[in-house]
C-alpha cells in the first residue's frame, strides 16, 4: 500500500465525525482514523518525503513488517494471542507492533512485537 493510497484528511470544524478520516484510493467511502490505523498496520505503508523542490529526498525505512521467522519466533515465545484470558493459537495470531512503527519509530523486531488474534488486534486499534 503506498501513501497515495489511503490518506488523512481532518474533518470539516463541528463534523459529528472524528477528527481525522481517509479514503481508500478508488472507493469514495471516508473511513476512520482507527481503520487507517490498522490498515496500516495490517499491510504497511513507505513514506516519501519531498524537499521545496519536489525532489525525493527520503523514500521512508524498510522492512515495515515481520518477518515469517519473526513470526514463528513470536508463535513459540507468546504461544498465540497475548490479550488476557485469549487461547487463541499461533497460527490464528498477527503480529503487532507495541510502539507504532510509523508514528513513534517502532522497530520490526522481536522485542517489539506481540502475536495479538484478529479480533483482539481490532480491538485493539479501534478502542486504543
Amino acid at each position: 500500500m503506498t501513501e497515495k493510497a489511503l490518506t488523512a484528511e481532518p474533518a470539516e470544524p463541528g463534523a459529528a465525525e472524528p477528527a481525522a478520516h481517509g479514503q481508500i484510493e478508488g472507493n469514495p467511502v471516508p473511513i476512520s482514523q482507527e481503520t487507517i490505523d490498522r490498515l496500516l498496520c495490517d499491510t504497511g505503508t513507505r513514506g516519501i518525503k519531498f524537499d521545496d523542490n519536489g525532489q525525493i529526498i527520503n523514500v521512508g525505512r524498510d522492512e515495515r513488517l515481520f518477518t515469517e521467522k519473526q513470526r514463528a519466533a513470536m508463535g513459540v515465545r507468546d504461544g498465540g494471542c497475548r490479550w488476557i484470558d485469549c487461547d487463541r493459537s499461533p497460527a490464528s495470531s498477527e503480529a503487532h507492533h507495541i510502539n507504532d512503527w510509523l508514528t513513534d519509530t517502532g522497530d520490526t523486531n522481536l522485542a517489539d512485537g506481540v502475536l495479538l488474534c484478529h479480533p483482539h488486534h481490532l480491538l485493539l486499534h479501534n478502542q486504543h
